[in-house]
């Protein structure tokens, strides 16, 4: 069943948060670990759907999977009867072809789908096959298939036309039991890159140089067990320390690599943000609102292109003319559109988008169109007014472990509820009036104090009437606009029925002000009864918004400058 976030915004993230393995790390390790007959321990696996995609298609080529816990897996590859990776099994996930050189590495044959995972762009793996090609694989694609096969690999000396993460990985997974020696020059140097190659060497791998551009593998005969703990997620801590940013917060973000964080980091120095680095965490604050910058994306130690959504957003609510240049991929501007829908001011013109800084965003019914700017999506909705849904979080779910659960602890208000549960989506309008229809209670409750206890006409009353009356027409607006009508028109079309309701409450409790308050005098228990509402010590009250406290206290001003009495 298809479910979606709903955020209230405008709550400032506070607290600690801890970051869990990292994603693009784990699925090459998970890919590695089918390269021994011998049972291999990963902790620290972070509980996303790409993960466990992957592990089901381990299963499917009959590798054992042991699931210890929501972040422990055992694998034993001994047990592998088929090389084929069918489109079904993998078409969610572009690190299908992983698997590609894993099982071309151990077994010289493999036959992959090609991949699938988010549409940002076009991602050709020219590089990878070019590799296989070059440790002596002969490489074909067949309705939609990668099959390789080799009598044997041999290493080999292999240039990168281009820096790409996916072929570092694959050549290094293909290479590391072929014969001799393999030298892989403009490899990329992200993080993951040295995750995978430390895993291979903890099996019994001879891998040298990873982090850097010029890696060199030694071929082993076998590889052995394992237990090894995977890193954390860098771009799972670039998501937190940026939604602090935005928020105005004060995040601790624990279990990191500060070094990992680094060019993030200097961004948000850069445009205001406060940032201090632990030994294996990072404090991300802000307390006003955030300058401009000019962001482009580059292969590691450069900004990340996964991050470019994300900062994206939050140039969008700071102060000045800011540029996004996006060097990685060509599609990765789509959720443009949606952040237009909430109020944001983006020109998207080639590969770099112009962005004019708005003071705030406002809530709006908006849909992830892939992983990343569905984290950049979420920022948005706990910085709009208002409440925000957002559609298609399938994509965000990809690789972000307990994403409402983690947020929600630092104090923002955000829900998973399923489309098609009217019960759940009516349930939460519910509680979301309930604040509202309580301040109107309130209301009552003032107004009935007054028919009980007032007795002569007073001076001033018809300005009072009229001043409540501004007080609850623009709350019952407010009310309207909260529910955010168009989650109920995905169900029904129930905008009638609340505007009519809304009316009603309005046009009621207004004929009994209006009477009450022209057939009676003493006005100080009504004066008395504002005041009351309006006391600081009662601000703690849900029910009763900042504003309309301070709305409450004037009307309790004024009627007080107009209580003197005349009898009829």
């Amino acid at each position: 069943m298809e479910n979606q976030y709903i955020i209230k915004g405008g709550t400032p993230l506070k607290g600690e948060v801890t970051i869990g393995g990292a994603k693009n790390a784990a699925l090459g390790i998970l890919a590695a670990a089918i390269m021994t007959d011998e049972t291999v321990t990963i902790e620290n696996l972070p509980d996303v759907r790409d993960i466990n995609v992957l592990l089901q298609a381990i299963e499917g080529i009959g590798a054992t999977v042991q699931r210890i816990n929501s972040h422990t897996v055992k694998i034993n590859g001994s047990t592998i009867g088929n090389i084929t990776i069918d489109y079904d099994s993998i078409r969610k996930i572009r690190a299908s072809y992983y698997l590609l050189g894993a099982l071309l590495g151990k077994y010289n044959k493999a036959q992959v789908a090609l991949p699938g995972g988010c549409d940002i762009g076009s991602r050709p793996i020219d590089q990878h096959l070019k590799g296989f090609r070059a440790l002596g694989a002969t490489v074909t694609i067949e309705h939609g298939m990668i099959n390789t096969f080799a009598d044997s690999l041999v290493g080999n000396h292999i240039f990168l036309d281009v820096v790409s993460v996916g072929a570092t990985i694959n050549i290094m997974l293909a290479s590391c039991m072929a014969e001799g020696r393999t030298v892989i020059e403009n490899a990329a140097k992200e993080p993951h890159i040295v995750d995978v190659a430390n895993f291979l060497n903890s099996m019994g791998a001879d891998i040298k140089g990873a982090g850097t551009d010029k890696i060199r593998i030694n071929g082993v005969s076998k590889l052995h067990s394992s237990e090894y703990s995977i890193i954390p997620d860098q771009i799972e801590a670039g998501t937190f320390m940026v939604a602090a940013a935005a928020t105005h917060g004060d995040v601790l973000i624990k279990n990191v690599i500060p070094k990992h964080l680094e060019a993030i980091s200097v961004k948000l120095i850069e445009i205001g943000a406060t940032v201090e680095e632990y030994d294996d965490a990072v404090r991300v604050s802000a307390d006003h609102r955030l300058g401009h910058t000019q962001v482009k994306t580059l292969p590691y130690p450069g900004f990340p292109t996964d991050m470019q959504p994300q900062i994206a957003t939050l140039l969008a609510l700071s102060e000045g003319t800011s540029t996004v240049t996006e060097s990685i991929f060509e599609n990765r501007f789509k959720y443009v559109d949606e952040l237009a829908r909430m109020g944001a001011s983006i020109k998207v013109e080639g590969n770099v988008a112009i962005i004019e800084g708005v003071e705030g965003f406002t809530g709006a019914a908006i849909s992830a169109p892939d992983l990343r700017a569905g984290a950049a999506l979420v920022v948005a909705g706990l910085v709009a007014e208002g409440y925000t849904t957002i559609d298609s979080i399938h994509f965000i779910e990809r690789g972000y472990e307990n994403f409402e659960g983690k947020i929600t602890a630092l104090g923002a208000s955000m829900e998973k509820i399923p489309v098609d549960d009217e019960r759940a989506v009516f349930g939460h309008q519910r509680e979301i009036a309930h604040e509202y229809f309580g301040f109107l209670h309130f209301a009552r409750l003032v107004i009935g104090q007054a028919n009980e206890h007032l007795e002569r006409r007073c001076v001033g009353h018809i300005a009072l009437a009229t001043f409540f009356q501004r007080i609850l027409r623009r709350f019952i607006q407010r009310i309207i606009d909260d529910l955010q009508l168009q989650i109920a028109v995905k169900i029904i079309n129930r905008r009638n029925i609340v505007e009519n309701l809304a009316q009603i409450l309005l046009q009621e409790t207004l004929v009994r002000i209006l009477l009450n308050l022209d057939q009676v005098g003493h006005l100080h228990h009504f004066v008395n009864g504002g005041k009351a509402l309006a006391n600081p010590a009662l601000s703690h009250i849900d029910v009763v918004p900042p504003d309309v406290l301070h709305d409450l206290s004037f009307l309790a001003l004024v009627a007080d400058g107009n209580h003197e009495c005349h009898h009829p």
